[in-house]
């Protein structure tokens, strides 16, 4: 059984700051150009960790002082077959703290990927909207020609080191191997340790369904991880039907075990891929027609950190950097503890990431869960001493309280709602968007929302209310969800709440539903 799944059953780009050498000279530091370019215009330094949490407005919970039904909203989900349906909804007018519609709004409602309004706003409070992960690299001990005991990087959660935000998913591992490199490293003599005590070793949640754990919607949750907890593999067919198809994983060689039994099916003939595992081999089985273009396919990782480190050794080597031994991760705290302390231990380079309303605003649009889970568990590692699920959640229960939510309002089990064991309210959900948008970060929480015509979640859906309509959708099986920040065709600016569940249904039906509903409350009010 994999590392991953044996844990699930057991539960119980900012530029490098290149430190060379003392021997290295002034001008040859200077000549150090950064491997890979920034993505995002500079911003100001990252407050440290120990900051205070940022300032945030005194906002009273939206009021029930004035709640009108409307005819039209209540005969859509009444109407045959979605009349079956649970429905959750609130529309709140900030401007004049009135509720203007509400039906079931204090009621339990699995809530999907509108968990992640939930993590992202907590985040964005308590760590602030100019937060950076950072990755540390350093070298321990000293010898002739370049030679070093050991190379030890250190993890903290980063959730951008991918093509999301940079060229590709080993952008951010080559900047680091460069700067390996032009620190005059030659030889790392006992190989190179992954740090990755920031997280705990649960890389699966254990509330997840088994059936998700091969996709990457359920990537493993990693102090140090690249591509999401994902790899990429590119399926060829072979040259005559009846042969195996190859499976190439995209990377330095040797960074991932995949097999192929894919057979190479007759010209015109349907492409059906599934991946399992055998051990820490990726199993691809399935038909792939003989003319068919390549299949690139994207597959969570059996152990995120190992797949990482192995790509950053393989770029070292790339490098001309002799590295004797495979790699070694910590997850003790208490090693970690001592590895600062080895002989002669320098840091040679930092990396940051984006700052975090950078991040959320690449999060949200596509509904990346695994960058919530990341971010979740960086919230219980930096507030509750904890890289933890758990943790996560005592870290969310006091900034919700903050906020205004009754505390039985809600109940978190992940980041990223893939679980269906997360319950909040629609009522509770108005509240957290009511206190983001008074927030001095507001205006980027609302533009970090997914939109209609724009790349993400909504880039089809309500078009008519381009440019008027910050949601952020949620979907899981007989559960879809809708929530955020709309202006209305009087110009008025109004938070609002849609959750179902227990549809029956297929998901575009009860989406059109919660559309039509949207579409009335830009005219209704």
């Amino acid at each position: 059984m994999n590392k991953a799944l044996k844990r699930y059953f057991e539960y119980g780009l900012m530029p490098i700051l290149l430190l060379a050498p003392a021997a290295c000279s002034q001008a040859n530091r200077a000549t150090i150009a950064p491997p890979v370019p920034a993505p995002q215009p500079a911003r100001p330094a990252a407050p440290p960790p120990t900051q205070a949490p940022v300032a945030q407005p005194s906002a009273p919970a939206p009021q029930r002082l004035s709640t009108t039904g409307d005819a039209v909203i209540d005969s859509i989900i009444a109407a045959y077959p979605l009349d079956r349906v649970a429905w959750g909804i609130e529309v709140f007018d900030p401007a004049t703290s009135r509720l203007l519609y509400r039906s079931g709004a204090e009621r339990h409602f699995i809530p999907a990927s509108n968990t992640k309004i939930v993590a992202t706003s907590a985040a964005m409070s308590i760590l602030g909207p100019e937060w950076r992960f950072r990755t540390d690299v350093h070298a321990s001990g000293g010898g002739p020609n370049g030679a070093v005991e050991t190379i030890v990087l250190v993890g903290h959660g980063d959730p951008t080191m991918s093509a999301r935000f940079f060229p590709n998913d080993f952008s951010v591992l080559a900047a680091l191997a460069d700067s390996v490199s032009h620190a005059g490293i030659r030889r790392i003599l006992r190989g190179v340790i992954i740090d990755a005590s920031y997280f705990d070793e649960m890389f699966v949640n254990p509330v997840w369904e088994v059936g998700d754990l091969r996709t990457w919607d359920a990537a493993p949750v990693a102090a140090f991880a690249i591509g999401e907890g994902s790899l990429r593999a590119v399926v060829r067919p072979a040259l005559s039907s009846g042969q195996h198809a190859t499976v190439h994983v995209v990377g330095p060689a040797g960074i991932a075990r995949v097999r192929s039994q894919v057979m190479t099916g007759p010209v015109n003939s349907p492409t059906s891929l599934e991946q399992h595992l055998a051990g820490d081999t990726i199993v691809f089985t399935g038909n792939i027609a003989v003319d068919a273009p390549p299949d690139t396919e994207i597959v969570a990782t059996v152990d995120p950190v190992a797949y990482a480190g192995a790509a950053f050794v393989a770029l070292l080597r790339e490098r001309n950097i002799e590295v004797s031994s495979n790699v070694r991760i910590v997850y003790d705290s208490i090693e970690s503890d001592r590895l600062p302390h080895l002989p002669d231990t320098r840091r040679i380079a930092t990396w940051q990431s984006p700052p975090l309303r950078d991040i959320v605003a690449g999060l949200m649009p596509p509904s990346a869960n695994w960058m919530a889970e990341q971010i979740c568990k960086t919230l219980g590692a930096e507030k509750n001493g904890h890289g933890s699920w758990r943790a996560c959640v005592r870290t969310e229960a006091p900034f919700l309280v903050s906020a205004g939510v009754d505390s039985t309002a809600f109940l978190l089990r992940d980041g990223s709602g893939l679980t269906a064991q997360n319950l909040l309210t629609p009522h509770a959900i108005v509240q957290i968007l009511e206190f983001d948008r008074r927030a001095p970060w507001g205006e980027d929480y609302r533009h970090a929302l997914a939109q209609p015509g724009v790349k993400g979640t909504m880039q089809r859906r309500l078009l008519t209310l381009k440019g008027r309509l910050w949601a952020k959708t949620g979907s899981i099986t007989n559960v879809n969800s809708l929530s955020g920040y709309l202006q209305t065709d009087s110009g008025r600016m109004i938070i609002f709440s849609i959750l179902s569940n227990g549809s029956g249904r297929a998901a575009s039906e009860v989406r059109r539903a919660m559309d039509a509903i949207v579409t009335r409350m830009a005219e209704a009010w």
